[in-house]
């Protein structure tokens, strides 16, 4: 059995957009997001800065607000709710959680909070983690490509042999169609250089958007997270903060 991979990494602003709906998984009601690019989602994986924290006096609930930079969220602790004392304003955090939903507000449910102080050990664990969930949807979309599997028969196949069952597979087949292309065929130093001379040539004095180097540059998404994450071990470029790259 292939394991699904258990977080979605996604902006705020695309998990406040989603479209929500329960799915009842045995005894349990389980809220399920679809983002505006038909990913499915029920746990996710954010990054961003503390902005405020709150722990009750009794120190059994507390809540964190984190902001990416293109919308805010709050993470509620609860049996974890004495982690906000190592936690501070200011602070740049992954936060890996269950989506909720309380009197009309999305919220996530703390499952793990990591700080990260450096900027380039942030950039590694986050973004390889980002490749490496893609890798598992890009072998999916392969195998059901190879077999030729559509509809009733696809549905069989996946629960048979991946960690889904048959409710959630009806949401993700939409997103096996759509979320990977064809990739490139560019030569993995090509995708480097041309991403370095690309931020050499449109850097500003803050630096260059990720997302504008993915827009404009003609490769696939994975093939640009795999050369920047060599840049940034190389140290030739940083993140000064998340999704802003300069080169040093």
């Amino acid at each position: 059995m292939v394991s699904l991979p258990p977080y979605r990494i996604l902006s705020i602003k695309s998990i406040k957009e989603a479209i929500y709906k329960e799915i009842i998984d045995g005894e349990f009601k389980v809220l399920w997001g679809k983002t505006k690019q038909n990913i499915p989602f029920n746990r996710v994986k954010i990054s961003g800065f503390i902005t405020n924290t709150y722990l009750s006096a009794d120190k059994k609930y507390g809540f964190i607000i984190v902001d990416d930079g293109t919308e805010s969220i709050m993470v509620k602790f609860f049996k974890d709710a004495l982690q906000i004392n190592n936690l501070n304003k200011g602070d740049l955090v992954v936060v890996s959680g269950r989506i909720s939903n309380y009197n009309n507000e999305i919220h996530i449910i703390n499952e793990r909070t990591r700080v990260f102080n450096d900027m380039k050990e942030y950039f590694l664990v986050y973004r390889i983690d980002f490749i490496n969930t893609a890798k598992f949807f890009s072998r999916l979309k392969e195998d059901m490509e190879i077999k030729g599997y559509k509809g009733e028969d696809a549905i069989k196949y996946i629960t048979s042999n991946y960690n889904f069952n048959e409710q959630e597979i009806l949401v993700f087949l939409d997103m096996v169609e759509e979320t990977f292309p064809t990739p490139s065929t560019g030569s993995k130093e090509d995708v480097k250089k041309a991403v370095l001379e690309y931020m050499q040539q449109n850097s500003r004095d803050e630096g260059i958007d990720y997302t504008q180097i993915v827009k404009d540059l003609p490769y696939e998404e994975e093939e640009i997270e795999k050369a920047i994450v060599e840049l940034l071990s190389e140290g030739t470029c940083y993140e000064p903060r998340p999704g802003i790259l300069k080169l040093l």
